[in-house]
């Protein structure tokens, strides 16, 4: 009986806009590590309308003593199948806070990344043995809405998609289409270990549940899909809120702030799940229930202080002068930097001037030709230029004033946190100080009108 799966894993791809014609779409990539469920979506696809776009990228974790026999048969599966292949040989940190199979993910994701492109599309071997598993934990985790939609048919991935065309197929149809193909396999010995939570939860629990309740597979699934569609209203009021919320940026620090009175303003609830939807935008762990709760009801004190940071793994909260931050925690800096920077590069031209990665900060320096604006390129040529961080005492003079100010008084002038004050940068030409990162250049430096000048700009350095 011929199998369904062929058709199915067509019309799933169609329905994405995902079509051999698509000439938009220059390359489709299965992550294949070999096993059954790998080796099936790999085959369908190389017998396929899509076999000229189709790549294999393998993953070797290193991890277990057959991991390069395994490397090897994916080559020669993918030599039989006439599908290129890439082979990515990862390190994984052992000693991963969340365990040794979140390091492994994060360090096969990182691997994938490197093939990554807007016009890729990745696809995984998931199904609906791995749906229902995969809704089961996030459970027994007590996550919310987000962990119990389990894995979506398509998500993004950097800035291409990564596809899950089985996830409405069994594992049972899966392994029939297997044997019927008289396909070859690797079976991973870590599968059957029990002490990893879905082996336990796969081998133990969900055949005493099956026997119960046949569907559930199914069941599980649609509790997913309900799950998933009540994520997407709590994200779509949560953004409506960050947008009420929102300080487009703050000029001082070029951060994206809240305004925390009309945070203040928005019932537990509403301020919780605009945090939670705000923070992962950013890129940055969603601290846990019991921290996040600790947040929100700090930052809702009426008498909440002008200065404060709450901190979690992975992120920080800072409050300073009505306005809420969340950020990466920061890097010590070493205060005794000094660092070169040929302001007026080879050739006098500032064009040749390289980027200034400051260590520590998560910033990069650059620098431009102006006319009347910026640091005197007079004055530049008078000393070595160095790049120096705040010691304590240091003053300036501005365009414009009669008399020098103490850092710390245009700091508090322009509303600059204090904790953002000793990462700034300052720029010295021999032993004068001649600008403050790019905020402002001191009277004696600043280039007057039709002199040629350098601009500087701070910028978060590329991650």
């Amino acid at each position: 009986m011929a199998s369904s799966l062929p058709s199915h894993i067509n019309k799933a791809l169609i329905s994405l806009g995902i079509t051999p014609e698509n000439r938009n779409l220059c390359s489709i990539i299965v992550a294949y590590s070999g096993g059954l469920d790998s080796t099936v979506l790999l085959h369908l696809l190389a017998q396929s309308k899509y076999k000229k776009q189709l790549t294999a990228v393998h993953i070797n974790h290193g991890l277990m003593p057959d991991a390069e026999k395994w490397a090897q048969h994916c080559q020669q599966s993918c030599q039989q199948l006439d599908v290129p292949i890439h082979v990515e040989k990862v390190a994984v940190n052992k000693q991963h806070l969340q365990g040794l199979e979140a390091a492994a993910r994060e360090a096969r994701y990182g691997a994938l990344l490197k093939h990554a492109s807007k016009e890729a599309v990745f696809l995984t071997g998931h199904h609906q043995d791995d749906q229902a598993e995969t809704m089961l934990l996030q459970l027994f985790r007590g996550s919310g809405p987000a962990g119990l939609a389990a894995m979506p048919l398509v998500s993004a991935f950097a800035n291409a998609r990564l596809v899950r065309p089985l996830l409405e197929i069994t594992r049972q149809e899966i392994r029939d289409y297997a044997n019927q193909e008289k396909l070859q396999w690797i079976e991973d010995p870590s599968n059957q270990d029990k002490s990893y939570s879905r082996n336990y939860l796969r081998h133990e629990v969900m055949p005493v549940i099956r026997q119960h309740w046949p569907g559930v597979n199914q069941l599980l699934a649609r509790g997913a899909s309900h799950q998933a569609e009540a994520t997407e209203l709590l994200k779509k009021l949560a953004a409506q809120d960050l947008l009420a919320c929102r300080v487009t940026t703050n000029e001082a620090t070029g951060y994206d702030c809240l305004d925390l009175e009309k945070v203040q303003g928005l019932d537990t609830l509403n301020r919780k799940n605009m945090l939670r939807y705000f923070i992962d935008k950013k890129g940055i762990p969603v601290p846990g229930s019991k921290q996040l709760n600790h947040i929100v009801k700090q930052i809702g004190r009426p008498s909440v202080s002008g200065q404060q940071q709450i901190s979690w793994h992975g992120g920080e909260c800072r409050l300073y002068r009505g306005q809420l931050s969340i950020s990466r925690p920061f890097q010590v800096i070493d205060r005794k930097t000094r660092l070169s920077w040929d302001l007026w590069g080879e050739g006098n031209s500032s064009e040749s001037v390289k980027p200034l990665v400051l260590p520590g900060s998560g910033r990069v320096l650059s620098a431009s030709k102006g006319l009347g604006s910026g640091l005197s390129v007079q004055r530049l040529q008078q000393g070595p230029v160095t790049v120096r961080f705040r010691q304590g005492g240091e003053s300036c003079l501005l365009p414009g004033r009669g008399h020098h100010h103490k850092l710390k008084k245009l700091f508090q002038e322009a509303g600059i946190p204090p904790w953002e004050r000793s990462r700034l940068p300052l720029i010295y030409v021999g032993e004068e100080l001649a600008a403050v990162a790019d905020k402002w250049v001191c009277a004696p430096f600043d280039a007057k009108k039709n002199e040629a000048g350098i601009n500087i700009r701070m910028n978060p350095a590329p991650e």
